[in-house]
Parts: C-alpha cells; sequence; structure tokens
C-alpha cells in the first residue's frame, strides 16, 4: 500500500466548448462508488473509502483507496491517500457490500502552462497544472452539461514554498481560462452560497445512481 498526499482545488462549470474535450492529453472512463466514514463523537471527519474501476483503451483495472483528512499549510483541507489494487470479484462484492449510490464518468486529462493564481489581489504565474476534468454519465448514458474540475495542488504548493514563501495561504480563486473547454459560470466547490450548493446537491443527486447490476458475493 502507498501513502499519497492529495490536495485540491475543485470547481464546478458549465462546458461551452464540448468539442474541446478532444484536445485533453487522456482520458479514461471511471465508475466509482464512495463510502463516508461517519464522524467522531465531537464532530471531527473521519475519512472515506472508496471503489473505483478505471477503463483506459480497453484494459480495466480496479482500486480501493482509503481518504484521510489532512489539515493543509496553504488550504483549509486535504487528505492523505492509501490506494490498493483490488480485483473484479473484490469490486463487485464491496459495492454489494456497502450498497452505496455511485458515479460514472469520464475523466479527460489537461495541461496547461503559465496558470494565474489570484492571492490577496496579486496574480502569481504558477509552472506546468494538470487540470482533472470530470463529465458525468447519467444511467442512459447522457453526458452532464455541467462537469468538475479537479487541479491537484501538491506541487504547487512545493512551487510557492520555493519560490514564493511570503506566501503561506491562499484562497481557491484559479483562473480556468486557459482550459479550452471554455468554462462557463464556475464557482468552488468550497462555497457559503446557499444556491451553489443546491446546485452542487442537485448535480449529485442526479448523477448517482445504484449499479444495474452486481455480481453475486
Amino acid at each position: 500500500m502507498s501513502k499519497q498526499p492529495e490536495t485540491e482545488l475543485c470547481f464546478y462549470a458549465r462546458i461551452g466548448n464540448p468539442a474541446g474535450l478532444e484536445q485533453a492529453v487522456s482520458q479514461e472512463v471511471q465508475s466509482q462508488f464512495t463510502y463516508n466514514i461517519p464522524d467522531s463523537e465531537d464532530g471531527k471527519k473521519r475519512g472515506r473509502i472508496r471503489v473505483r474501476s478505471t477503463a483506459i483503451n480497453g484494459d480495466t483495472k480496479y482500486e480501493e483507496c482509503l481518504k484521510v483528512p489532512q489539515e493543509s499549510g496553504f488550504v483549509i483541507e486535504g487528505c492523505v491517500e492509501y490506494p490498493i489494487p483490488i480485483t473484479k470479484d473484490y469490486f463487485d462484492a464491496w459495492i454489494a457490500a456497502y450498497g452505496v449510490k455511485g458515479v460514472d464518468k469520464i475523466r479527460y486529462v489537461f495541461l496547461s502552462k503559465e496558470v494565474i493564481l489570484q492571492t490577496d489581489g496579486v496574480d502569481v504565474t504558477l509552472p506546468e497544472v494538470k487540470y482533472e476534468v470530470d463529465v458525468f454519465l447519467d444511467e442512459q448514458g447522457n453526458r452532464s452539461i455541467w462537469c468538475k474540475i479537479d487541479i491537484e495542488i501538491d506541487g504547487i504548493m512545493a512551487y510557492l514554498s520555493e519560490h514564493h514563501p511570503e506566501i503561506t495561504r491562499f484562497d481557491t480563486t484559479v483562473k480556468l481560462s486557459s482550459l479550452p473547454i471554455n468554462p462557463e459560470d464556475a464557482f468552488s466547490a468550497v462555497t457559503e452560497d446557499e444556491e451553489q450548493k443546491a446546485a452542487i446537491k442537485s448535480f449529485w443527486d442526479k448523477f448517482s445512481h445504484y449499479p444495474k447490476k452486481v455480481e453475486a458475493m
């Protein structure tokens, strides 16, 4: 089992240019199910466990991952991941045992240079940044108009520590205009806006579903 830090900025946005998805450097089809571990008695979050199948060019692999929350020096929340490979039989048994809903999605990966990070009203130019754009599929296989955009920032934090030590924290505002999908009406997943919170809940309610068929344990 490997141990991997994971700190991400997460946004939701409408895809303004679907043809831009074709410019991704890679893509994969994922089916993912997550169990949220109940909070501790004092309300502290304990993390979550997920299983995921990932299909790339006809080859499918399966993985289980424990995600443990961890405070980050730059942003409010991050986690440490403990992924392990599993078999398809275990994947199906896990889904049957936990009985949770999951999502099907296509993940498109983009790499952009000279991305602008806004912090305290100042623009900071970052090195190459990796964007993971998830386009979700409903039970009929229709693609979502909205997408989820994740930006892993562990590399960004290392870059800031070396080149901008004066920056100890930053907000979650990153310009997304470099993405060829032309994101519209983007907003952070970490929001206090009630309308945005309702939109996020509605999005997950629409695209989360039970598996159509799970093999017997």
